[in-house]
């Protein structure tokens, strides 16, 4: 074996340690933007593979691109089966410039869709041209037709990127190619929050799980911008991104369809109350003690007068 394969198969070899210590070291229940469009897809009837997030979470924005252009194909093209498959994957770990690696990219298949069918390629492409022009920083690769040098199979790569970028020159070439009249019918809402379809026990369960993490106290003292910026962030950290709206102000922003502002002028209440109940306990504790000693220094008197009775007995005598 020469140097070259000798080499090859070292770094074959540190590829699939590395491989099986980064599936190890992965929790998914951390994955909250991937387990938010995981259960998203599910719901509409999309399949999800576990490559979506095999080695960490994708960004809270891809993951709001991912609903907003499944729920269109949803709607317009009703019949398509799609399967939403690499992600932030091990595959694309090994091409460091990748979208994929930074949570920003997935590449999703349409079962049954030929390379060949330039009608129904056509179609996906013009709702996808139609979301690259709704959405900021969305764009797309046709690697049915346009495969890219690392291409393993026929899918459309989708990605978002803050410089929004194309990846790819056909895709510019056959967006622009499209009237604009044919891009206007389609719409990419901001999906809805999930807590809307949540039973009231799981609202009770998901605010519990809140009070339980911060305490009524600790909102109470929130009070600038910033103290709600920081109470959001760790909301979407321990409890989970499909609970949260963010809005312009970081105060205003929604936990449970309720704005921070409201949870803190709530608890600032409670606390009020919680102050007068320690208040009035304390006094009623005092007030008992008093009482409590007044008895002793009573039972006290009462033991000392009973002695003097017996001395007085005695001297009588």
């Amino acid at each position: 074996m020469n140097k070259i394969n000798s080499h090859k198969e070292v770094i074959s070899e540190i590829k699939k340690l590395r491989n099986v210590l980064l599936e190890a070291e992965v929790d998914k229940s951390t994955h909250v933007n991937a387990n938010g469009v995981r259960t998203h897809l599910s719901n509409i009837g999309y399949k999800v593979k576990p490559t979506l997030d095999e080695i960490g979470d994708i960004t809270p924005e891809f993951a709001n691109v991912l609903k907003k252009v499944s729920s269109a194909f949803k709607k317009e093209m009703p019949d398509l089966e799609i399967t939403f498959g690499s992600g932030r994957d091990k595959f694309h770990s090994d091409y460091p410039s990748s979208r994929h690696n930074k949570g920003n990219a997935n590449d999703i298949v349409f079962t049954g869709v030929k390379k060949s069918d330039d009608e129904m390629l056509d179609k996906i492409s013009t709702l996808l041209c139609a979301a690259k022009k709704s959405i900021p920083g969305f764009t797309f690769i046709d690697e049915y037709r346009h495969p890219t040098p690392h291409s393993t199979e026929v899918h459309f790569h989708i990605s978002y990127s803050e410089s929004k970028g194309d990846e790819s020159r056909y895709t510019s070439q056959f967006c622009n190619s499209v009237p604009s009249s044919d891009l206007v019918n389609f719409e990419f809402p901001e999906p809805e929050p999930e807590w809307l379809t949540m039973s009231q026990s799981e609202i009770d369960s998901e605010f519990n799980k809140m009070l339980n993490n911060f305490g009524v106290k600790k909102i109470a003292e929130i009070k600038t911008e910033s103290d709600c910026e920081k109470h959001f962030n760790d909301l979407v950290k321990y409890i989970g991104e499909k609970y949260v709206t963010k809005k312009d102000k970081f105060c205003s922003s929604l936990f449970l369809g309720i704005p921070i502002s409201e949870f803190v002028d709530s608890a600032k209440e409670i606390t009020k109350e919680i102050e007068k109940e320690e208040e009035a306990k304390k006094k009623e504790e005092e007030a008992k003690k008093k009482e409590e000693e007044a008895k002793k220094k009573e039972e006290e008197k009462e033991v000392s007068l009973t002695e003097e009775l017996k001395n007085f007995k005695r001297f009588i005598k």
